[in-house]
């Protein structure tokens, strides 16, 4: 993709839309030589955010980019939206594509380029993004992985709150968004190693991207740029808000098959705290004037009550 895409050479921004990426692009990157650097957006009926996006990757300025899109055939405004731009998409297809981790693995695992990510269509990168993450590689080529601070927005692009890279131990990366993580669209991450773990499980639906860090995790540490690399929406259309239960269940089936026992423990532990809390508030909204519940009960009781049963005990324990 050229690297000196200017802003008034793209479409016309929708009406009232200003500043980044609308009327605004990233400043020119300093001569010298950048690593190669493949980002691949798969799209499926997100037409509300996708001209802000696709618009947020062609304006970086980067000038070592290849730039992939993959439509698993949108019936909104996404397929308008993708030809519009798409004389300066590298590489860009509609149609049937098996879903969000298939699109993304056919092209990370056969793209050329020493670094990779991939953006979703529903955030955006912000000015500078891919630069600051190449020069995060640069100057700590030891790491496998390197991620900055994210802001977070919510449906009507309010802001939320800033999320700065909280990078931890393997057996840490249980705690996801409790004690460490950050977010997938302000990373990237050595591709040749992406390619010999075989990219993302397309059984993992909900929580692929925290899935692929467990595996890498294991094979050399994560780095952070002080930079602020994207923004996300928190959209409640989002797998990982829509399908939330499942996704528990993801975490703790991976946290198994990678031997993180004590780590999915905590988790489930987690949860059901987590449910109580919800339970207990449901019960609140729900009783006036302070009636007596009756035949509610506590995680804890209802744990002591199993071990009696059972004869064994059953607790959730925090990861060293």
């Amino acid at each position: 993709m050229r690297a000196d895409i200017k802003v008034d050479e793209l479409p016309a921004p929708p009406e009232g839309k200003t500043g980044w990426p609308w009327t605004e692009g990233s400043a020119p990157c300093p001569d010298g030589s950048w690593p190669a650097i493949a980002i691949v957006m798969p799209s499926y009926n997100q037409g509300e955010y996708l001209e802000q996006c696709i618009r947020s990757v062609l304006l970086q300025g980067y000038p070592n980019l290849t730039f992939y899109l993959r439509d698993g055939g949108s019936t909104d405004t996404s397929q308008d939206i993708i030809k519009k731009y798409a004389e300066w998409i590298d590489d860009w297809f509609i149609g049937p594509d098996g879903g969000q981790c298939s699109a993304i693995n056919s092209v990370l695992l056969e793209a050329p380029g020493e670094y990779g990510g991939w953006m979703n269509t529903d955030d955006f990168y912000m000015p500078n993004a891919l630069q600051h993450l190449a020069e995060a590689a640069t100057n700590e080529p030891e790491h496998i992985l390197w991620a900055g601070n994210t802001e977070e927005i919510d449906i009507e692009d309010q802001h939320v709150r800033m999320y700065p890279p909280k990078m931890g131990e393997v057996h840490e990366i249980a705690q996801w968004y409790i004690n460490y993580g950050f977010h997938q669209p302000s990373c990237m991450f050595k591709l040749d190693l992406f390619k010999e773990l075989g990219g993302l499980d397309p059984k993992i639906e909900t929580c692929l991207d925290v899935e692929l860090w467990i595996r890498m995790r294991k094979e050399g540490s994560f780095g952070t740029t002080e930079h602020t690399i994207s923004t996300v929406r928190n959209n409640p259309e989002a797998k990982a808000f829509k399908f939330a239960r499942r996704q528990i269940v993801e975490l703790l089936s991976m946290m198994y098959r990678n031997d993180l026992l004590d780590a999915a423990l905590w988790r489930l532990d987690e949860f059901a705290k987590m449910t109580e809390r919800i339970a207990l508030q449901n019960i609140r909204e729900r009783v006036e004037d302070n009636d007596e519940i009756l035949y509610q009960y506590t995680v804890g009781e209802l744990l002591d009550h199993v071990t009696k049963r059972g004869g064994r005990k059953i607790t959730g324990t925090h990861p060293e």
